[in-house]
């Protein structure tokens, strides 16, 4: 039996600052994270997405199998809601979690990432593909969820926010959740961390820069970020220039505002035409 895998998403509020992009995060998701190998791909949205005339094409995805919708109570501020996208770590079943951005583009060196994270049994993944990027990022971190859960004593969402100690007006300010985070991995110190540094990605392709690892406060790992990414459709990453060119959609892992009409064009050509059609036929009736 297959372990179940989430690739963890949110949105909320209005407007299409980041709605703009689920279908494009969807189809990269479903072809580099397929069902097959026990992925889920799951959308977390609050009150405001579900009246919202959107909302029957996120449903109709979800009816398709393409996605799992998942509705969030309470207020949704700012940082707090981000974190919505580690509730899969506390549902019984789930092994592993992986917290992505709606607005950066899945890409084959993000599933060789995940791969090499879960071969490693630690308990909390970090990538740093960026030299902007430092500690645990939220949209480029994992969990082990039982595991995460064993060594943190946290069991429920609700026990991360007490954790946090948070109020609303610091749930407002950008970083809170990246903060949150990063409060655990300093004061868990029996927890298990791997972190992909970065390894000189840069404007889409590979460079001479690395960097070097990073310290925490729990047990950690350092690894160069993957310049060769995987996508089971094709062949070796030398042997075509296709998966090259998927590791392209975006400047590096984690990058935000790229051109998700190419990227979506991209998979809808080259990707698995099942999910293209299915995703289609949710826009349409939608």
């Amino acid at each position: 039996m297959k372990k179940k895998k989430v690739i963890s998403a949110a949105l909320f509020g209005d407007g299409d600052k980041y709605a703009q992009y689920v279908s494009a995060f969807v189809l990269g998701a479903l072809n580099l994270f397929p069902p097959q190998d026990g992925w889920v791909v799951r959308l977390h949205v609050d009150d405001v997405v579900r009246r919202s005339p959107r909302h029957r094409v996120l449903d109709g995805m979800d009816r398709a199998g393409l996605i799992q919708l998942k509705y969030m109570l309470g207020e949704p501020l700012l940082t707090r809601a981000m974190l919505w996208r580690l509730a899969p770590v506390f549902d019984e079943g789930v092994e592993y979690v992986f917290s992505r951005d709606l607005d950066a583009p899945p890409m084959p060196r993000d599933r060789a990432a995940c791969e090499q994270f879960i071969v490693s049994k630690c308990a909390l993944h970090t990538v740093h593909d960026n030299l902007a990027h430092s500690g645990v990022m939220g949209g480029l971190c994992g969990f082990w969820a039982p595991e995460f859960r064993r060594l943190t004593g946290i069991d429920s969402l609700t026990e991360l926010y007490k954790f946090a100690d948070r109020s609303d007006e610091q749930w407002r300010e950008h970083g809170t959740d990246q903060h949150v985070l990063n409060r655990i991995s300093a004061t868990k110190i029996n927890l298990t961390l791997l972190e992909h540094r970065f390894n000189g990605w840069t404007e889409g392709r590979p460079t001479d820069y690395r960097r070097e690892a990073s310290t925490y406060g729990c047990q950690d790992w350092s690894c160069p970020t993957p310049d060769a990414g995987q996508w089971d459709k094709v062949g070796s990453y030398d042997c075509g220039s296709l998966r090259l060119r998927a590791d392209q959609l975006g400047n590096h892992l984690g990058c935000a505002g790229y051109d998700h009409l190419a990227a979506r064009h991209f998979w809808e050509t080259h990707g698995n035409e099942e999910y293209a059609r299915a995703l289609r036929a949710c826009e349409v009736e939608g």
